[in-house]
């Protein structure tokens, strides 16, 4: 698969401001078609991309995920797989669609469609209030299987329980209110 002449531009932030600070301006500089979400610490292997990107180069749908849940892998921390079965069964009960990894970093999907969400959170909140509020719209979204190598936190991995309360609150308050 071709995807054209590279062109990269590195955009930094005056400090760090969180992640969700950090896709918004990313979202705001992008100038293609697609937007791709790959996080800096590769536990996701870009090899997957082609494979995301392929529906959406054939216009079958505006937003694939790539799920870690969807073929079976070690994972590192239990905690978290229990915490995103919350998740999956939180989305189902509020959105009525399964995600089965609404917290993934692979989110791709048309740029045309960001920009009528109204992003607000700064954090790991980002990835939640989007799934969110993707569903609240009535977007479908095609999820595919991707091969994950997780990091242990003293391998630098930043999310914490606090950001599962904090989904939790996404979940439900995006599921009722547009802000």
């Amino acid at each position: 698969m071709n995807f054209g002449q590279k062109k990269y531009k590195i955009i930094f932030q005056d400090k760090n401001q969180g992640k969700g600070a950090a896709l918004q301006k990313g979202f705001q500089a992008a100038r293609g078609d697609i937007i791709v979400i790959q996080d800096a610490d590769f536990e996701y292997n870009p090899q997957d991309l082609p494979k995301l990107i392929k529906p959406i180069l054939e216009e079958k749908i505006k937003i694939v995920y790539g799920s870690r849940f969807l073929i079976k892998q070690k994972q590192k921390y239990k905690i978290f797989y229990w915490g995103n079965q919350l998740l999956v069964f939180l989305f189902f009960l509020f959105y009525g669609r399964k995600i089965t990894d609404p917290w993934t970093c692979y989110k791709i999907f048309e740029k045309s469609i960001i920009h009528e969400l109204n992003l607000q959170s700064n954090n790991f909140g980002m990835e939640i209030e989007m799934t969110a509020k993707f569903l609240r719209q009535g977007h479908k979204i095609l999820e595919l299987p991707i091969s994950y190598q997780g990091r242990t936190y003293t391998e630098g991995k930043k999310i914490k329980w606090v950001d599962g309360l904090m989904a939790i609150w996404i979940i439900i308050k995006y599921r009722f209110y547009d802000r």
